[in-house]
């Protein structure tokens, strides 16, 4: 397990190889830009994909800006390209025992290639120091820049936009390597989620509640499953018996 002194180095070289990329002028470029070509975005899976099969040898959802590892011990790794103002490099587990409820209130799962997704996420906020409510609109937007691929970004040099992604990419390359270092056991992930939720991280907390459910049920712990199910639904609204007979069947399953 990295310490805090480790973390805060990862962060430094981060910035460095960033730093070293770029200069202040194609920094601004970056900054100030257009729409994204089709092009450039295409740049985001080739590199990425690139990148993530040298460090962790994962593969590509189909049409999704989502690669994935094998399936170990009914879990597998996942990095997925959220895209929002900017474009995050959201990385974590997928469990193939772990339902969703979809619109229509029935039971889903991500376990194909097709439907891969994330049920415990972390990204770079957890490992650097931002608090964009103590700085300057400048000093938030370089340190994103440093992590974050930039939705409108439009790059004058088509080889500089290619250095650019690849930098970004690898600067998360090292926070993923610490989170899966850090979180290997169900017992590392519940504590993640609860350290996650205390901390009123950016994710909504009750999508870790139902995650929490069921990694409690699979390690025979159904008074916590149940109560992080409660805390789910809230305290006005009962959980409906076909969630706790999914909860159960889910210890059954590792108990044997």
């Amino acid at each position: 397990m990295l310490d805090e002194r480790k973390i805060q180095q990862l962060f430094i070289n981060s910035h460095k190889i960033y730093t070293d990329c770029f200069s202040k002028e194609e920094r601004r470029h970056v900054l100030h830009g257009g729409e994204p070509s089709e092009s450039i975005i295409k740049c985001y899976d080739e590199i990425a994909e690139k990148v993530l099969k040298e460090d962790f040898n994962l593969k590509k959802c189909p049409n999704k800006h989502i690669w994935f590892g094998e399936w170990d011990n009914h879990r597998r790794i996942v990095v997925k390209l959220h895209e929002f103002y900017f474009h995050e490099f959201i990385f974590g587990y997928n469990y193939d025992f772990i339902p969703r409820l979809n619109n229509q209130g029935r039971f889903v799962y991500h376990r194909t290639e097709k439907s891969a997704d994330i049920d415990v996420k972390d990204l770079f906020f957890n490992h650097i120091y931002y608090n964009p409510d103590l700085m300057t609109t400048s000093e938030s937007y370089d340190l994103r820049l440093e992590y974050e691929l930039i939705q409108w970004a439009n790059i004058y040099s088509f080889d500089l936009a290619k250095k650019y992604i690849e930098c970004v990419m690898r600067n998360n390359i090292e926070f993923m390597k610490d989170f899966y270092i850090r979180y290997i056991t169900d017992e590392d992930v519940i504590k993640f989620l609860d350290h996650t939720i205390k901390k009123g991280n950016r994710f909504q907390k009750y999508y870790y509640m139902w995650t929490k459910a069921f990694l409690y049920a699979k390690l025979q712990d159904m008074d916590k499953a149940v109560m992080s199910m409660n805390d789910y639904y809230g305290d006005n609204k009962e959980v409906p018996q076909k969630v706790l007979d999914k909860l159960k069947s889910v210890q059954e399953m590792f108990s044997k």
